[in-house]
């Protein structure tokens, strides 16, 4: 395709310069539309923009002397190849970088979503640990309840009967807590 738009530098005379200078502006313009088509691929850029060029810069060499612009137009035509390839080369390390992007923003999901179900099974691990160890750390309180239930039959002194309370107070203050966890 590159070499079928580039062969339309070649045709015409020197006598129809503006029309050649048409095929010209429309040849380098679908040569430089390659960037965008095909920059993501340098062999494939460079299969169709060299092809579609250099018989413009060809055209520029036949017909230098005839006309006096020929020198100046055949300068910019190498400017123009130049620059385009640049530009060519500049979109595909464009690409490649957004490629490496995606990459990195998957395995960063991946990473992500792994770090998730970890500290999904880690809380449901820590629930686990605290259900068992409330379960078990709660039958010695039911069981100081218990005594203490146990010493209000027992008569005792004022001062044993205040113990009592504060015990049972403590008691109930500690169930709240495992409750609370």
């Amino acid at each position: 395709e590159g070499v079928g738009w580039g062969a339309i530098a070649l045709i015409g005379t020197s006598e129809r310069f503006p029309t050649e200078m048409l095929i010209l502006v429309v040849s380098l313009n679908i040569a430089g539309a390659a960037i965008s088509a095909f920059g993501s691929y340098l062999p494939a850029f460079f299969a169709f923009f060299i092809p579609s060029t250099i018989p413009c810069a060809i055209w520029g060499i036949a017909f230098r002397d005839a006309f006096p612009e020929s020198h100046l137009m055949l300068l910019l035509m190498l400017l123009y190849i130049v620059a385009m390839s640049g530009l060519g080369i500049r979109n595909n390390q464009g690409f490649k970088e957004l490629i490496l992007l995606r990459i990195k923003a998957s395995a960063l999901a991946d990473d992500l979503r792994r770090q998730k179900e970890l500290a999904e099974q880690a809380n449901l691990a820590k629930s686990h640990f605290l259900a068992a160890a409330s379960h078990d750390l709660r039958q010695p309180i039911h069981a100081l309840g218990l005594f203490v239930g146990a010493l209000r039959g027992v008569q005792l002194p004022p001062e044993g009967v205040h113990f009592v309370d504060r015990i049972e107070q403590s008691t109930i203050a500690m169930d709240s807590l495992f409750r609370a966890i």
